[in-house]
C-alpha cells in the first residue's frame, strides 16, 4: 500500500499495524461491512493501539445506537490506560471520542473542524465532520467548510473522490442541486466505487422526482462487499419505481433488497418511508409494517436524532 493515512503522527509505527488501520479505514470510507470485523482483528492482535481503537469507537457511535454506548466507554476505559505517549492528534481524536460518547456533538463537530484546520486533508475528520453535520444541521458554515476544504486537495490524491462526493452533499444540503450533480459526476467518473456519490446523483434526481437511467449502473457494483448504505441507495431506487407508478416493481425491491431485520436505524427509516408512501396509493403492506414494529420499539425512548424519531412517530402514526 503506498498510501499509509496517519503514519506522520500515529505513535504505533508498525508497519503491518498501520497497512491494517488503513484497510479498516478504507471499508469504513466505502461503507463496506468488514471495517468493524478488520479493527476487533487488529486489536485483539495490538491491545495497545490507540487510534484502532478510537477508530473502533467511532464505527460503534455511528451506529447512532445508544444501547451501544457501553460498548464505547469500555473502550474509553482501556484508551485511558494505553494513552502515554500518544500523539496531540490521537489526544484530540480521544477527546472527540469522549465528547461523542457524553452526546456533546456540538464540541465534537467543532473538535473536528480544529483537527481539519491544521490538516485539511485528514480524511477521517472530514468524513466524520460531514456525517455528524447532516444529522446535526448547525453549521451555517458547512458548504463553505466543504469548499475550502476541497481547495486543499489534488486530483491524484487518494480519496479525492471521495471529497468530491461530500461536497457534492454539500450543496444539496444548500438547495444546489446543479453543482451537486456536477461534482457527483465528476466523482464518478473518477472512480465508481464511492457509493455516497451514487447517493449525491440519486438525491438531485430524486429532488426532481425524475428516473434516473444511470441507476442501472448499480447491477455493476458487488453488493455483497457492502453495509446498510446499499440498502439505502435500493431505496432510492425503490422511490423511481414509486414516481412511475411501479408499485409492484417497487415492493419486489422493498422485499429482496431494501427490508433488513436488523436493528440498524437507516434500514428502519428506509422501510419505514417507503411503506407509507404505498399506503397512500392504497396498496395494502400493512403486514409488512407489522415486522417493522420491533425495530421500531427498540429505538422508541432512545431519542439519538430527529431524523429517527421522525420515522418512529410516522410508524406508530399509520400502523
Amino acid at each position: 500500500m503506498n498510501y499509509l493515512y496517519g503514519k506522520e503522527w500515529i505513535s504505533n509505527k508498525n508497519q503491518e499495524d498501520l497497512v491494517q488501520l488503513n484497510i479498516a479505514l478504507d471499508s469504513y470510507l466505502h461503507f463496506k461491512k468488514n471495517s468493524i470485523e478488520i479493527l476487533e482483528k487488529l486489536i485483539k492482535k495490538k491491545p495497545n493501539f490507540l487510534m484502532a481503537n478510537c477508530l473502533l469507537g467511532f464505527l460503534v457511535l455511528l451506529t447512532r445506537d445508544k444501547n451501544k454506548v457501553q460498548i464505547v466507554k469500555k473502550i474509553i476505559k482501556k484508551c485511558n490506560q494505553i494513552i502515554n505517549g500518544a500523539s496531540n492528534k490521537e489526544i484530540k481524536y480521544f477527546k472527540i471520542l469522549n465528547y461523542w460518547s457524553d452526546f456533546k456533538l456540538y464540541k465534537v463537530s467543532n473538535k473536528l473542524l480544529e483537527i481539519l484546520k491544521e490538516d485539511p486533508k485528514d480524511i477521517l475528520s472530514f468524513r466524520l465532520y460531514h456525517f455528524n453535520q447532516i444529522f446535526l444541521g448547525i453549521d451555517k458554515s458547512y458548504l463553505e467548510n466543504h469548499l475550502e476544504l476541497i481547495k486543499n486537495w489534488k486530483e491524484n490524491d487518494k480519496y479525492y473522490n471521495l471529497v468530491l462526493g461530500m461536497t457534492s452533499f454539500s450543496y444539496e444540503e444548500n438547495n444546489q442541486y446543479e453543482r451537486s450533480k456536477n461534482l457527483a459526476i465528476k466523482s464518478l467518473n473518477i472512480s465508481k466505487d464511492d457509493l455516497w456519490s451514487w447517493h449525491a446523483l440519486a438525491h438531485y434526481y430524486d429532488s426532481k422526482q425524475e428516473n434516473f437511467n444511470g441507476i442501472n449502473l448499480f447491477s455493476d457494483i458487488n453488493w455483497n462487499l457492502y453495509g446498510p448504505m446499499k440498502r439505502h441507495l435500493w431505496w432510492h431506487k425503490s422511490l423511481f419505481y414509486f414516481y412511475n407508478n411501479e408499485y409492484e416493481k417497487c415492493l419486489n425491491l422493498y422485499d429482496n433488497y431494501v427490508f433488513d431485520e436488523n436493528e440498524f436505524y437507516l434500514d428502519f427509516c428506509n422501510a419505514v418511508s417507503i411503506l407509507i408512501r404505498l399506503m397512500h396509493k392504497n396498496v395494502n403492506v400493512i403486514n409488512r409494517m407489522k415486522k417493522l414494529k420491533k425495530i421500531a420499539d427498540y429505538y422508541l425512548k432512545q431519542n439519538s436524532f430527529p431524523f429517527i424519531d421522525f420515522h418512529i412517530l410516522l410508524f406508530y402514526y399509520f400502523l
